[in-house]
C-alpha cells in the first residue's frame, strides 16, 4: 500500500492583516490524517489521528517602495485672454491693460519626452503608460513684480491670495490681481496648470513717460501637489515642491502718459521672504505694442 493512498492532504494559506508589510515567522500547521475511502488494514489506530510540522517562513516586503526625488520642468507664458490658446501675447497690449499667464508643469521622470529628449509640460499624460509621477494640483504662492533693470520687487499675490495693499500701509497699485483656474469657455484648467491674470496699471508703470516705454520681470511661485499611489512600488520623496518661473514683459504707454516722470517720487519696496527654489525658469520676452 503506498503512502498516497491513504493519506489525503489539506491545502493551508496564509494572508496579511492590516498594518503588516511581511509574512515572516515560525509557523506549525497541524494535520488529521485518516485513511482514504475503500483502504484496508489502516495504519492509524483511530480517525483523525493529529500530526503536525514547524517551518520558518521569510517573505518580501509587500509594502516596500521605491522613493524618487522628482525634478520639476515647466513653462510660464502669457496670453491676451483667458483662452490660454497657444499664441502668447507678443503685442496690443497696453498700460491699463489685463495679461494673462498660465504655468504649466511637469516631471522629468515622465514619459513623452519633447524635443531634444527634454520633458515638456504640454506632453502631461495622466494615467498615460510612461507617466510615473502625476499632479494632483499647482497652487499660485506669490507673485512678484521687479521693474527693470534695477527696481525693488512689489508683491502682489502673496500666502495664495492679493495682496491688501491698502492694509499693508502700501500705495494701491491696482492691479486687481486673480486666480484663473477655468478657461474662457468653461473647461477647467489641468492638475499640472494654474493660472492668473493682472493689470498692467499706471499705478505699476509711474515712470513710464508719454510714448515711451519700459521693462517688468514677473515672478510667479507655485507649489506642486502630487498624487499618492498612482504607481505601484513607487513612493514620492516630498509631497509637495515649489518652483519659479520669470518672465520679462516690455509694457508700452497709450499715449496718455506724462510728459516728464523726473519728479515723481514712488517706492515699490515690498519686504516679504520666499523659500521657493528655481528648479527651472522659462525666460520669454513679451513685446506689448503701443497703440495710439
Amino acid at each position: 500500500m503506498k503512502a498516497k493512498n491513504c493519506l489525503q492532504f489539506w491545502k493551508a494559506s496564509l494572508s496579511l492583516i492590516e498594518g503588516t508589510c511581511d509574512l515572516d515567522g515560525i509557523y506549525i500547521n497541524n494535520y488529521s490524517l485518516e485513511c482514504g475511502a475503500g483502504v484496508t488494514n489502516c495504519p492509524f489506530t483511530s480517525k483523525s489521528e493529529p500530526a503536525s510540522f514547524v517551518y520558518r517562513l521569510r517573505s518580501e516586503n509587500f509594502c516596500a517602495a521605491v522613493s524618487i526625488d522628482v525634478g520639476i520642468t515647466g513653462n510660464m507664458r502669457a496670453y491676451e485672454d483667458i483662452h490660454f490658446d497657444e499664441k502668447p501675447v507678443l503685442k496690443g497690449v497696453l498700460v491699463n491693460r489685463r495679461a494673462y499667464f498660465l504655468v504649466k508643469v511637469n516631471s522629468d521622470l515622465n514619459l513623452p519626452k519633447g524635443g531634444g529628449g527634454i520633458t515638456d509640460p504640454d506632453l502631461y499624460m495622466p494615467g498615460g503608460i510612461g507617466t510615473v509621477v502625476e499632479f494632483a494640483k499647482v497652487d499660485l504662492l506669490r507673485v512678484t513684480i521687479m521693474l527693470l533693470p534695477t527696481g525693488d520687487p512689489l508683491r502682489i499675490w502673496e500666502d495664495k491670495q492679493p495682496v491688501d495693499f491698502l492694509a499693508s500701509g502700501l500705495i494701491d497699485y491696482k492691479t486687481d490681481v486673480k486666480l484663473e483656474l477655468k478657461r474662457s469657455n468653461g473647461t477647467d484648467l489641468k492638475e499640472n496648470e494654474v493660472g492668473f491674470s493682472f493689470i498692467l496699471s499706471r499705478e505699476l508703470a509711474f515712470t513710464l513717460p508719454k510714448n515711451g516705454k519700459i521693462a517688468f520681470n514677473i515672478v510667479a511661485d507655485v507649489e506642486v501637489a502630487y498624487q499618492q499611489g498612482t504607481k505601484k512600488r513607487f513612493a514620492l520623496a516630498a509631497e509637495f515642491d515649489q518652483t519659479s518661473f520669470n518672465q520679462n514683459v516690455d509694457v508700452s504707454d497709450d499715449g496718455n502718459g506724462p510728459i516728464d516722470t523726473t519728479l515723481q517720487t514712488q517706492s515699490t519696496t515690498q519686504h516679504g521672504s520666499s523659500n521657493a527654489f528655481a528648479l527651472f525658469t522659462s525666460m520669454i520676452t513679451i513685446l506689448l505694442a503701443m497703440m495710439i
